[in-house]
């Protein structure tokens, strides 16, 4: 380190020793923390160092927090729920941030059954609105998410996550945001800019210009509440699992839900390869031959149980009566048959047949009907797959990041077509083959237009070799799919430099935008920016 890096690392750590003792002066010592060591652990390698922790517990205290860092000029970085497993969980963008943890938001209100909607602050979780629902009454659901319970809601709508039914889009699902802006100044959004209006809560874009959208997946302004819309609680929900037996199948079955949404069918898809359903209930060390580096197809085929396709779809049918819902089951099977998919629908009804004749199928049919997933509930189930290549049993009281999970994220987006399914699946295939790793790979029907990719890659943190390929298998991946069209609807800490892939002009207006609203760059430094 030279002389001016020296001089101006201890300018900055002074500099945050002055912003954390304005701060234990505002919240009090016990909402100021500098242990900060779990803050800066994430499913890879990260030396990202952290200076301290704080705790506000309103917006007006976040806003106080934002102005003391603007005085100070030190940087910032808000989480919620921490919870952004394979993409940096709580570890900024840049090192020497305070982190604004937004946890003790944690209200509920204004929950409304007649129109459906809900408000709530940053650190409520999926769970724990889950848990508010059933207290009201069980009439209403929210659109879950496949990872863990305990994420943050609008940690996920921020950064453009999405459900599992039919408001999968969550983004496109909620409106009237508080927003804390990077000069400390709070404003709200779409018709919750004007003061006693009837519909603030109900609509989402407001007159004139929306700034919704703009405070996602951005450094313009920290959310701390919003307004969630909700959905009737289904009465004939009918759960779909079907397995195809090839990326051909597969294909097919994506054109013929697409269609089917397209023409108005209220179904929910999401697809898996079959190496996804092994590392849910398997771990790699204890599969693998001595002198593997990876599980081939082959190998899978022996391991998954017998009757599992290559691909497994799983979703949900809404419908609006029996005879609809017997009018439709019929439709799905009748559109899908005769090409080698095994198609299993089960409701209400068949779902309790099924417990009648066997009990010890209950928890099975917990997770695909009676606590599924797409009708509002969560599920930790999916976490297992994180300690796929660990190579020490599953605790019972799981924590990805002191169990030293590896784990990439890559997100993409693509067309829904099977065509373009097919010549990702086959480019991820041949990279993961490439670095000796397992193409773990799903499809979420976001729209009837486009698919979200999910694809992981599992790895042995602790093995620095392997972390090494999954780290060039991460990169290799989303640039190969950028040249082929597909390019990244999310990203984590360990691939902003794909951002710098924004136009020209495009990235002109941002660095203007964040100018303007930031011009001491206190908020999220280089996150979604790499101005």
């Amino acid at each position: 380190m030279d002389n001016q890096s020296a001089r101006s690392t201890t300018d900055i750590i002074e500099r945050i020793k002055l912003a954390t003792s304005r701060l234990r002066k505002v919240l009090g010592e016990n909402r100021v923390s500098e242990k900060t060591h779990m803050y800066e652990i994430t499913t890879f390698e990260s030396n990202t160092k952290v200076s301290a922790i704080v705790f506000p517990e309103t917006s007006q205290e976040v806003s106080q927090c934002i102005k003391i860092a603007n005085e100070f000029k030190v940087s910032v970085y808000p989480v919620s729920g921490g919870k952004n497993y394979g993409l940096g969980s709580t570890v900024p963008n840049v090192s020497n941030s305070i982190i604004l943890d937004l946890k003790l938001l944690n209200k509920i209100y204004d929950y409304n059954e007649a129109l459906a909607h809900v408000t709530l602050e940053a650190g409520v979780s999926f769970k724990q609105l889950e848990q508010f629902l059933e207290d009201q009454g069980g009439k209403m659901i929210m659109d879950s998410i496949g990872s863990t319970p305990q994420a943050s809601i609008i940690g996920n709508t921020v950064e453009r996550g999405h459900g599992m039914g039919l408001y999968a889009d969550r983004l496109d699902n909620v409106c009237a945001m508080q927003v804390v802006l990077p000069n400390g100044s709070i404003i709200n959004t779409g018709f919750a800019r004007y003061s006693e209006n009837k519909v603030a809560k109900l609509s989402k874009w407001g007159l004139g210009p929306a700034l919704d959208a703009i405070f996602t997946q951005s450094s313009f302004g920290i959310v701390t509440s919003l307004t969630m819309w909700l959905k009737p609680k289904p009465k004939y929900f009918q759960s779909i699992i079907i397995h195809a037996p090839s990326d051909e199948k597969m294909s097919f079955m994506i054109d013929k839900f697409r269609q089917m949404r397209l023409h108005g069918l209220n179904v929910s898809m999401r697809i898996f390869n079959d190496y996804r359903l092994v590392a849910f209930n398997n771990q790699y060390y204890r599969l693998k031959q001595e002198s593997q580096d990876y599980l081939t197809q082959d190998d899978i085929d022996k391991i998954k149980p017998e009757g599992t396709g290559k691909w497994i779809g799983i979703g949900g049918l809404y419908s609006y009566s029996q005879l609809h819902a017997t009018a439709e089951k019929e439709f799905i099977i009748n559109s899908l048959k005769d090409h080698d998919l095994v198609i299993d629908i089960i409701d209400k009804e068949e779902a309790d047949s099924r417990v009648e004749r066997n009990p010890s199928v209950k928890e099975e049919l917990d997770f695909f009907y009676y606590k599924s997933s797409f009708t509002g509930y969560t599920t930790d189930k999916a976490i297992n797959m994180c300690y796929w290549r660990v190579p020490q049993n599953i605790p019972n009281q799981k924590d990805i990041h002191e169990d030293e999970c590896g784990l990439f994220w890559y997100c993409p987006s693509i067309p829904c077509t099977g065509e373009d399914a097919s010549i990702a699946v086959n480019k991820i295939k041949e990279i993961s083959y490439k670095h000796s790793l397992e193409p773990n790979i799903g499809f979420l029907f976001i729209s009837e237009r486009a698919l979200d990719i999910t694809g992981a890659i599992c790895f042995d943190k602790c093995n620095l070799e392997e972390s090494k390929r999954a780290a060039q298998c991460h990169d290799e991946i989303l640039e190969s799919l950028c040249e082929l069209g597909y390019p990244p609807y999310r990203l984590g800490i360990q691939s902003m430099q794909l951002f710098d892939k924004t136009e020209a002009s495009s990235m002109d207006v941002l660095k203007k935008i964040k100018a303007t609203l930031d011009p001491n760059n206190v908020l999220s430094s280089k996150r979604y920016n790499t101005f």
